[in-house]
């Protein structure tokens, strides 16, 4: 991976760019970072305050992206782009890599008609301490009855149908997407989604962090992010203020 970011570097171009005026794309960074540095077990607990946000495992976590950040890998002015437009260097080949979910891969043949596997491909988030067993970030849609509502057993059929194999793989199909059914055959993926499939079959599977902490501590999450971004040295004061913040909720 950092000999990957060395070559782009060397060809002119940034090697990782990222959303960061958006300030969740950041997320993405600490979250996968930390669950290779620290892994599933520990990830959770910090989901649920069981460990403190200054928890040797979550500096280290930031220290590892302040390497990348040291080594001149991410875009100069990196608060100065948002998600799209960071897309969009990418996709023009001013920038290599973009940590992202799965679902940019759809967006990128529905904007530029690529072709997955061929002009695009995607690898996991790379290993950091291979003691903890593989595993991946993913976000989940939810789709809810609300009690008391009108037509409640022809919902719940409805909703059987959208989680049965033969309605995700006419979801599927359309390209891009992976299904949440495991009996989805391979054969309705494209590329990119059938290595993504079969990535996640393998993999410990845990839920986004920042979907998962309350409201105002993900608030407070993504703007300390882009203080870090924008100034690693301010690493000890952002994790107080984490954590602080995490004691007024929990």
């Amino acid at each position: 991976f950092l000999d990957i970011g060395a070559k782009f570097k060397e060809a002119g171009k940034i090697p990782l760019i990222t959303g960061a005026k958006d300030a969740w794309p950041l997320t993405d960074w600490f979250e996968n970072t930390f669950l290779k540095v620290g892994g599933p077990v520990l990830y959770n607990k910090l989901i649920r305050h069981e460990i403190s946000w200054k928890h040797p495992k979550v500096i280290e976590a930031f220290e590892v992206i302040k390497d990348l950040l040291d080594k001149d890998y991410f875009a100069p002015n990196l608060l100065g782009y948002g998600f799209y437009e960071s897309f969009m260097k990418r996709t023009r080949g001013e920038a290599g890599m973009q940590l992202m979910g799965g679902w940019i891969n759809g967006m990128t043949q529905a904007e530029f008609g690529w072709k997955p596997g061929v002009d695009f491909t995607f690898f996991t988030y790379p290993i950091i301490d291979p003691s903890f067993p593989m595993a991946i970030t993913v976000g989940a849609d939810i789709v809810n009855i609300a009690k008391g509502a009108k037509g409640i057993e022809e919902a719940k059929i409805l909703l059987d149908f959208l989680a049965s194999p033969e309605a995700q793989a006419i979801w599927v199909e359309r390209g891009g997407l992976i299904a949440p059914n495991k009996l989805v055959t391979l054969d309705f993926y494209d590329a990119n989604a059938k290595k993504e499939a079969l990535a996640l079959s393998d993999y410990v599977v845990v839920f986004d962090l920042d979907d998962m902490i309350p409201t105002e501590l993900s608030t407070a999450f993504r703007a300390e992010l882009q203080r870090f971004f924008a100034d690693p040295t301010l690493l000890e004061d952002i994790l107080n203020t984490m954590e602080a913040k995490a004691e007024d909720l929990y």
